[in-house]
C-alpha cells in the first residue's frame, strides 16, 4: 500500500508539473493547461489546445513519457496490491485453520448451515466451514468466519479443514447422499 501511495503522488506531481509548465511556458490559463496535460498523459490523441513553442513541445514529450510510465506503474501496482491482499488473506485463513484444535467442521453453508454457524458463534465455539459455492464463500468471508473452499466429500478438503484435530463434523449439505458420504 505504501508503494501505491507514492506512485499516486508521483502521478499527481506529473499532472501538476504539466499544468504549471504550460501555464508558465505557454502563458495558458489553468483549464487549458490542465486539459493539455491530461490529453498528453493519457495519449488520447486530441489536437493541441493551441500551437506550442519548442519548450512546450519538450514539455509535452516529457509528459507523455512520464505520464504513461507513471500511470502504467500505478495501474500495475494497484493490481498487484489487490492480488497480494487476496492471496495473503487466503494464506492467513489457511494458517488459522491449520492451528485449530478441538473445533467443529460445518459442511455446507446453506439453509441449515447458516443457523448452525450462528449458534457456534453464539457459544464461542471454534469452527471452520467447508463450502464450494462462490456466493456463499463471499458471505462466509464477509462474516469473518474461517472456511475452506471446496467439496466436503473430498478427503483432501476435510484434511485441509483439520478433520484429524476436530471435535466434530456437522454435515448439512444439499444432498443427503453427500451428507452420508462425508460421514
Amino acid at each position: 500500500m505504501k508503494h501505491l501511495k507514492w506512485t499516486f503522488i508521483a502521478a499527481l506531481a506529473v499532472i501538476l508539473t504539466g499544468t504549471l509548465g504550460y501555464m508558465l511556458l505557454e502563458g495558458w490559463d489553468p483549464l487549458d493547461a490542465f486539459y493539455m496535460t491530461i490529453i498528453s498523459i493519457t495519449t488520447t490523441g486530441f489536437a493541441e489546445v493551441r500551437p506550442l513553442s519548442p519548450a512546450g513541445r519538450v514539455l509535452t514529450i516529457f509528459l507523455i513519457v512520464a505520464g504513461v510510465s507513471s500511470l502504467a506503474y500505478l495501474g500495475g501496482k494497484a493490481i498487484q496490491e489487490l492480488l497480494e491482499s487476496q492471496i495473503l488473506g487466503r494464506r492467513n485463513v489457511n494458517k488459522q485453520v491449520s492451528k485449530l484444535r478441538n473445533h467443529y467442521i460445518v459442511c455446507g453453508y446453506g439453509r441449515l448451515g447458516r443457523p448452525i454457524c450462528a449458534e457456534l458463534i453464539g457459544t464461542h465455539s471454534e469452527f471452520v466451514v467447508i463450502e464450494k459455492n462462490e456466493d456463499r464463500i463471499k458471505q462466509i468471508s464477509d462474516a469473518n468466519m474461517l472456511y475452506v473452499h471446496g467439496d466436503a466429500t473430498n478427503d483432501d478438503v476435510l484434511i485441509q479443514a483439520g478433520i484429524k484435530n476436530a471435535r466434530g463434523l456437522i454435515a448439512v449439505l444439499a444432498s443427503d447422499a453427500d451428507n452420508v458420504y462425508v460421514t
